[in-house]
C-alpha cells in the first residue's frame, strides 16, 4: 500500500550516546512519521541491530543530506498530555503533568535551548531551558470555562455561552521572563507570539544571537542536475507499417530532483533535447525500380516527470527505479518522401503535424555514487499527429548525471 511504502525503513548514517556515555556509530532507521520517535533502531557497523529507547540513551544524531543533521535528546520531563480535541477538553486551566522519560527534538541550542515533542495524539509540546537548566514545558492548554455559579459546565454546545473554550497561553509570559534580561525584548513582543515551531525557533534564536544549533526545516529540497544523454531512437513508419533504422543522438539535459524527507521516494523532472535523421524505405523484390524512401528529420524537447524509488547500501552507493510520463514539444520537423518509378523521381514533403505535442510513458533504473549517477530509461510514445504519416517512437536513453 502507499502508506506502507512511505513508512518503510530509511537507514541514514548517525551516532548515539548511551546512558553510560558510550558513543556508538552506525546507521539509524529514520522512517517517515509525524510524531517524535519513542525509540530508534540502530544498525551497528558489524551489521547487528539494537533498539534504543529514551531510558537507555542520552542523545541521537542523524545525518541527513547536505550536511544537515537531526538531533534528539533524552530527558525525564513533566508533560501535559491533556487533549486538544474539543470533545475531550476538561475544565482545568492549569496543566495536568505526567512525569515521563522521552526523546525530544533539539530545535535551538544556545544560551536558551528549545526542544520539541509531538506525542502519540499528534499534540505539539515545546520545552525551554536556560543555561543548561532542566527543560520545562511551555504552557499552552485549551479548556472549558463555565459561568455557572457552582463552576460546572452544563453544556459544551450551548448557544447562550454557558460553556466557552478558553486557552491558557502561559508560554508568552514564561518566555518573556526568561528573555527580559535582554533589553531588546519587551512584553509586547510576546503578545502575538504563536505557539508554533517556526515562531518559537525564531524568537529563541534571536535571543541567543549566535545559537550553536538550529534545526533545519523538514521540507522537500529541490536540487538541480545536468546530464549527458545518448538517445537511441526507433521509429515505426505509419505508412509502411515497418521499423525505421535506429538513430543515435547525443545531447544534453537538465533536471530537478526533489527528495521527500525520511522516505525512499523522490520526484524527478528531466528536460531533454533530442533529434534524429533517418530513412524508411518501401521496396518490393518483384519490382526494384518502383520504390519509396521516406526521410524523418525531427528535433524536439521532452519533459520526463517521474517518481523514483531509492535503495541505499551501507557503502553509500544507491540504486533507483523510476517511472512516469513524458510531454514532448516538436521544435523542428521535416518528413520527405522520394518516389522512384522507373526513370522518374518525385519528392513530397508531408504537411506539418496537426499538433506538436507528444505524450507517452517512461521507465528506468540506475545507480549513483555521491553526486554522480548512471542510468537507462525506456520511452514509448504515440508520436506526432501528421495527417498523412503517423510515426510512433521508442527511445532508449543512456544518461550520465551530476547532481549539485
Amino acid at each position: 500500500s502507499i502508506s506502507a511504502a512511505f513508512s518503510q525503513k530509511q537507514l541514514l548514517p548517525g551516532e548515539l550516546v548511551t546512558s553510560d556515555g558510550t558513543l556508538i556509530q552506525g546507521e539509524i532507521n529514520y522512517e517517515a512519521r509525524k510524531g517524535t520517535p519513542t525509540s530508534f533502531e540502530f544498525r551497528h557497523e558489524n551489521g547487528t541491530t539494537t533498539t534504543y529507547t529514551a531510558d537507555n540513551t542520552q542523545s541521537v544524531i542523524i545525518y541527513l543530506e547536505d550536511d544537515v543533521k537531526e538531533v534528539f535528546t533524552s530527558f525525564n520531563l513533566d508533560i501535559d498530555f491533556g487533549s486538544m480535541d474539543l470533545k475531550k477538553l476538561d475544565t482545568k486551566a492549569e496543566p495536568t503533568l505526567t512525569n515521563k522519560t522521552v526523546f525530544v527534538r533539539n530545535l535551538v541550542n544556545g544560551t536558551i535551548d528549545l526542544y520539541g515533542l509531538i506525542d502519540a495524539n499528534d499534540k505539539s509540546h515545546y520545552f525551554i531551558s536556560k543555561e543548561s537548566s532542566s527543560p520545562k514545558e511551555l504552557t499552552y492548554r485549551k479548556y472549558y470555562y463555565s459561568t455557572n455559579p457552582d463552576g460546572t459546565v452544563s453544556s459544551i454546545t450551548t448557544s447562550t455561552g454557558v460553556a466557552q473554550v478558553r486557552t491558557n497561553e502561559g508560554y508568552k509570559n514564561e518566555l518573556y521572563n526568561l528573555m527580559k534580561d535582554n533589553s531588546t525584548f519587551v512584553a509586547k513582543d510576546f503578545e502575538r507570539l504563536e505557539y508554533k515551531q517556526k515562531a518559537l525557533i525564531t524568537i529563541v534564536d534571536k535571543y541567543n544571537n549566535r545559537s550553536t544549533y538550529v534545526a533545519a526545516n523538514e521540507t522537500i529540497k529541490f536540487r538541480p542536475e545536468v546530464s549527458a544523454v545518448a538517445a537511441i531512437v526507433n521509429v515505426k513508419d505509419g505508412t509502411f507499417n515497418k521499423e525505421v533504422q535506429s538513430s543515435f543522438s547525443p545531447s544534453l539535459g537538465i533536471g530537478v530532483y526533489a527528495k521527500i524527507p525520511r522516505t525512499s521516494w523522490a520526484l524527478q523532472n528531466n528536460l531533454r533535447f533530442t533529434s534524429f535523421n533517418k530513412e524508411a524505405s518501401n521496396r518490393t523484390a518483384a519490382n526494384a525500380d518502383n520504390y519509396e524512401v521516406t526521410t524523418y528529420q525531427f528535433s524536439y524537447i521532452k519533459l520526463h516527470t517521474m517518481f523514483r524509488y531509492i535503495h541505499q547500501f551501507n557503502s553509500g552507493t544507491e540504486i533507483y527505479f523510476q517511472g512516469g510520463m513524458l510531454n514532448g514539444f516538436l521544435v523542428k520537423e521535416k518528413v520527405l518522401t522520394k518516389r522512384h518509378f522507373y526513370t522518374s523521381d518525385t519528392e513530397t514533403i508531408a504537411p506539418p503535424p496537426d499538433k506538436k505535442i507528444e505524450r507517452g510513458i517512461v521507465a528506468g533504473a540506475g545507480v549513483g555514487i555521491k553526486k554522480i549517477y548512471l542510468g537507462i530509461d525506456y520511452e514509448m510514445s504515440s508520436g506526432f499527429n501528421f495527417s498523412v504519416l503517423q510515426p510512433t517512437f521508442k527511445t532508449i536513453y543512456i544518461t550520465g548525471t551530476y547532481r549539485f
